[in-house]
């Protein structure tokens, strides 16, 4: 119970997806991961998330779509971070 900040440390390139981060079934952030060429270790942030019960979350993260000039769903990623804030 609390409040959230929530790190993703990825790839970007021209084949890259959409993708949705979700707590249990809630969406709290969406990254596009397209870029023009690959570009290594670009940090996506969501800050503010509100987080109402305690008790195990469910991280979720999902494919949702593309943007127009990628060529393909792919995502790869380093690392995921959560902390506390409040």
């Amino acid at each position: 119970k609390g409040t959230y900040s929530l790190r993703l440390l990825c790839q970007t390139a021209n084949t890259h997806a959409i993708v949705d981060i979700d707590f249990d079934d809630s969406e709290i952030a969406s990254f596009d991961m397209y870029s023009a060429s690959v570009v290594e270790n670009v940090v996506f942030n969501q800050t503010s998330i509100d987080v109402a019960a305690a008790g195990i979350v469910a991280i979720k993260l999902r494919i949702d779509g593309k943007h127009a000039s990628s060529g393909n769903y792919k995502m790869y990623m380093t690392a995921l971070a959560l902390w506390r804030t409040a």
